[in-house]
């Protein structure tokens, strides 16, 4: 998948809006200006899961044109609180539950079911 099209797939997935507002909440407050956004990093670090191969600093460098060590990519993602995906994984599923399932269905059972699968329970 090329950059601009997982872009506009991410943002038709989550708007940009909920994830910046997501992340504003949950990321840890910078010490100095940075280089690149936590909604930039958390989009990076989805695009480099979907790539066959190569390092977190190449995918994101290529997504946004910013050009970062790995060692910096691995500071950044080791402060990245583990709610911050849990509510991304919710926000999406939630919209998700909105478009393709009855009313009947309760988000916290399918949380619970994608928890269960998740976890190998």
């Amino acid at each position: 998948m090329r950059s601009a099209q997982f872009l506009s797939v991410m943002e038709q997935m989550i708007p940009e809006g909920q994830l910046r507002n997501l992340c504003e909440y949950f990321a840890p407050r910078p010490r100095t200006a940075r280089k690149l956004s936590t909604e930039q990093l958390v989009t990076g670090l989805v695009f480099h899961q979907l790539q066959p191969g190569g390092t977190l600093a190449d995918h994101s460098g290529r997504l946004h044109g910013i050009r970062m060590s790995d060692s910096a990519y691995a500071q950044r993602r080791q402060h990245l609180p583990v709610e911050l995906f849990e509510q991304i994984m919710t926000a999406r599923l939630r919209r998700w539950l909105i478009r393709n399932v009855s009313r009947r269905v309760s988000l916290k059972g399918i949380v619970c079911w994608a928890w269960m699968a998740r976890s190998g329970v």
